[in-house]
């Protein structure tokens, strides 16, 4: 399962951004944001074997978008989407929140104890 197994979605983004594209292509833009969100560090390798690999032979069409759409390391070695990967880090940092609140919480409520039960 993913870390985050739910993508935030927000329509009005998705329409501006890929109102010029084909159905086609809009699919398999989906197909690329969906695999980003699911990957360790919310990127995928730029490497067109890896690519073929998941999408069938297609890394042309795959690049292609991905030139449009993402942004590369600076080593050129990792695709990532800016947008995807400010709101990764946003559910992170959200979740480390969460937990130290949650952890506080609990440990508030416990009450110390000298082990004697009379």
């Amino acid at each position: 399962m993913a870390e985050f197994p739910a993508l935030p979605f927000w329509t009005d983004a998705w329409l501006a951004d890929t109102n010029h594209l084909t159905w086609e292509e809009k699919g398999l833009y989906h197909s690329i944001i969906v695999l980003l969100w699911r990957s360790p560090g919310c990127q995928i390798p730029n490497d067109e074997e890896w690519i073929k690999r998941r999408y069938h032979g297609n890394a042309t069409a795959v690049l292609r978008l991905c030139q449009e759409f993402c942004k590369f390391s600076e080593d050129q070695k990792f695709i990532y989407h800016r947008r995807l990967s400010d709101q990764w880090n946003w559910l992170q940092e959200k979740r480390q929140n969460n937990r130290e609140k949650a952890n506080y919480r609990g440990n508030k409520d416990k009450v110390s104890s000298n082990g004697n039960a009379n």
